[in-house]
């Protein structure tokens, strides 16, 4: 079983991938049956809000460091909706060796990119990245949906969030 601690409670990615790690469906069946989500650290957020995403996603411990986390955890997922936040995270669990995975956006400029390659060659970690958007339960109810054809043939889809425009800025600016 692979013990997964989650960096960062604000976004609603922690919640989602809490519970699909740790609660059961109505068949009695985990989403991800090798895996628990058994501590949060959220370096991000309100304590209040933390100990509510802890509650729903059934997470055993919240924790206030990276080191009581590590106490924990195999693995790690860094969550921070602002991706100028991940670096510092990853780069402490990359030292350690431990698998590590960067929610989206993985980093804000392209420095951040070149820090995280030069640490990923010198290191042992798997280190992966992307979006938690499979879990959505639209978005599995769409899937669903496209399978039974109710709706006709599904081609495709627009997904719109909202997006932090200063860092977009800064990020854009240092590449130039």
């Amino acid at each position: 079983m692979v013990r997964i601690g989650l960096i960062g409670s604000e976004s609603m990615h922690a919640k989602a991938f809490a519970r699909a790690c740790n609660v059961v469906d109505q068949n009695g069946i985990y989403q991800v049956p090798g895996a628990r989500v058994t501590a949060i650290y959220g370096v991000d957020d309100d304590r209040a809000h933390t100990l509510a995403v802890q509650a729903e996603g059934r997470i055993p411990v919240c924790v206030n460091s990276m080191q009581d986390l590590s106490k924990h955890c195999d693995a790690f997922m860094v969550l921070q909706r602002r991706g100028w936040e991940h670096i510092r995270y990853a780069s402490e669990i990359i030292k350690s060796g431990a698998p590590v995975f960067l929610d989206k956006p993985v980093c804000s400029s392209y420095g951040e990119i070149e820090r995280l390659k030069e640490l990923a060659a010198r290191g042992r970690s798997l280190i992966c990245g992307g979006s938690a958007m499979k879990y959505c339960r639209q978005v599995r109810q769409l899937k669903k949906m496209a399978g039974e054809n109710r709706n006709g043939q599904i081609r495709g889809g627009t997904i719109c969030h909202s997006a932090d425009l200063e860092i977009g800025r800064a990020s854009c600016r240092e590449r130039v």
